[in-house]
């Protein structure tokens, strides 16, 4: 049985309540698999030819991937997806987990290299014999080193208020509906060094 429900953000969205609400049942020994699709496409200014590192956080409670996850990424043009060239984007083998606060791993951040100007499919796929009331999945991103986001700097009245942060000190993004945040992105370098937090 197929159940299908459009978000308005992959943060925090429940995914189990959206599956019982349609009347899917887990039994003990059933095995589910979940799958979330969004497509998002790069301005030709975000990012430009060269290292467009973009960091991608996938979290959640484990019963999403139990028996098995994966994020692909897929860029429109070429259909391949961009998780290949870092041997794949699996959740239980990331080698960046996301620890909550008791040190168990409820995540994985993937860094991968993206093209501006192309439109791409983010899957995010999970099988699982477990159902967990109100478990929810995000999958929230950041820009590449070499781009700054923009908070509160299109009010010409509160220039105080504007906030330029890098990729260090900016928190990960909502992938939701509509554009993506106020980004501005220089002349990418031919390396990239460390991690996006």
């Amino acid at each position: 049985m197929l159940a299908s429900a459009i978000p308005k953000s992959l943060t925090e969205f429940m995914y189990s309540s959206v599956a019982r609400r349609k009347g899917v049942s887990v039994g003990a020994s059933a095995a589910v698999i979940r799958r979330f699709l969004a497509t998002f496409t790069l301005r030709s200014d975000e990012g430009m030819a060269g290292i467009n590192i973009w960091h991608f956080r996938v979290m959640g409670d484990q019963s999403f991937w139990r028996l098995g996850g994966v994020m692909a990424l897929i860029p429109q043009s070429t259909h391949k997806d961009e998780c290949d060239a870092i041997g794949g984007c699996h959740m239980a083998s990331c080698t960046r987990k996301v620890h909550d606060d008791d040190g168990i791993a409820v995540g994985c951040v993937f860094a991968l290299n993206l093209k501006p100007g192309v439109m791409y499919q983010l899957h995010a796929y999970g099988v699982s014999d477990r159902a967990v009331d109100n478990a929810g999945l995000s999958v929230e991103f950041k820009p590449p080193s070499h781009c700054r986001l923009h908070v509160n700097c299109d009010n010409p009245a509160a220039v105080d208020l504007c906030q330029i942060m890098g990729q260090r000190d900016m928190p990960f993004q909502k992938m939701k509906v509509g554009e993506l945040p106020q980004i501005t992105c220089e002349t990418p370098s031919l390396a990239e060094v460390g991690g996006a937090g």
